[in-house]
Formats: C-alpha cells, sequence, structure tokens
C-alpha cells in the first residue's frame, strides 16, 4: 500500500472510531430508548436522518452539528476535552455536575462563566475596532447565540445583499466567524 492509500486508510479508520465513540456516548445518554432519535432531533436542528447515522455509528457529525449535538448530550463536551488534552476542564464540568446532582452550593465557580479566548485582547480589540456598525451586531448576535445568515443583515439594516456578504467576509477574514453548513442551511459561528 503506498503512504497516501496508507494516509487516507488511517483517516478513514479514525473516523469510523469517532463515530462509534459518538454513537456508544449517545446511547449511554438516551439508554437505547426507541424514542431517542425524536428526543435529540428535538434539541438539534439535525434532521432524523442524520442523528439515525450517527446513533447507529455509521457516521460522525461535523463540526457545526456537533456543537449543536452538544445540547443533547453534554457528555459529548468533557469527551472533547478530553479528545483534545484538557481532561482538567472536563473533570471541572464533572465535578460541578456532580455537586449539582448532590444539591451543593456551587454558585461560587460556574462553569459556564468561563470564556476561553485564544488570541489576546490587543489583537481582538484591534480587530473589534475595524469593524461597522453592522457587522459588530452580527458578531454579537452570534456571539449570544443565534443562527444568523446574511438575509439577516439586508433585513435589519436594509442593506443589499453584496453589502451584507461583503461584511460577513470581513468577520470571516479577521477570523472571528466561521462557515458551518452549506447552501440554505449555511449559518455563522463565532470562534
Amino acid at each position: 500500500m503506498s503512504p497516501i492509500q496508507n494516509e487516507s486508510f488511517d483517516s478513514l479508520k479514525s473516523e469510523e472510531k469517532l463515530a462509534r465513540e459518538i454513537a456508544e456516548i449517545l446511547r449511554q445518554d438516551y439508554q437505547d430508548s426507541g424514542a431517542a432519535i425524536k428526543r435529540i432531533e428535538r434539541k438539534t436542528d439535525a434532521s432524523h436522518h442524520a442523528i439515525r447515522n450517527w446513533y447507529d455509528a455509521q457516521r460522525a457529525p461535523g463540526l457545526g452539528n456537533f456543537i449543536h449535538l452538544t445540547k443533547a448530550s453534554p457528555r459529548l463536551i468533557e469527551w472533547f476535552l478530553d479528545k483534545v488534552g484538557r481532561g482538567d476542564l472536563a473533570q471541572l464540568i464533572q465535578a460541578q455536575n456532580q455537586a449539582e446532582k448532590q444539591g451543593r452550593d456551587n454558585s461560587s465557580f460556574d462553569i459556564s462563566c468561563l470564556i476561553f479566548e485564544t488570541e489576546s485582547s490587543d489583537v481582538l480589540l484591534k480587530k473589534m475596532q475595524k469593524l461597522t456598525l453592522r457587522q459588530l451586531w452580527f458578531y454579537a448576535k452570534i456571539k449570544q447565540g443565534d443562527k444568523l445568515q446574511a438575509h439577516d443583515l439586508v433585513y435589519v439594516f436594509g442593506v443589499g445583499r453584496a453589502t451584507a456578504y461583503r461584511d460577513i467576509d470581513g468577520l470571516l477574514k479577521c477570523g472571528l466567524l466561521c462557515r458551518v453548513g452549506t447552501g440554505r442551511d449555511e449559518y455563522y459561528a463565532a470562534l
């Protein structure tokens, strides 16, 4: 087998392993209940067919769908943190969840208040100073968890589609946003 064929075979095996691990977590969380697919479907925006593929380990979810899938199975966040070498953060989440189950007062620490920035605040501030009001609004809404598309800029600010796409491209080039999905299902997520 050539090195290129071997590399693609290894990546296929790792993709299958990820799919199996994600499916195992989903099955543990939903105890193989008959309504598991429908329950996951209600908590995410994914299609029934896609969820069935994840649940049966036929395919691993893409990044955008994985993010939505964590709403249905928060243990996936812990699994992901462990995979990327941040088991310490996964342990913090587990400790908080255990404290909540036992009814302990843990108001002094709330894991959801942690903010992870990948760049220094000076660099982020310089990027933000270059943004227009439309771009700031769009970025702030996405940071709040809204799923926005270019037509939202057109509707709210009364600008043309070309201007809306230019604003979004500016945010993408700054490294503040990324595209998730394609075509009509495309939306943007904050990095």
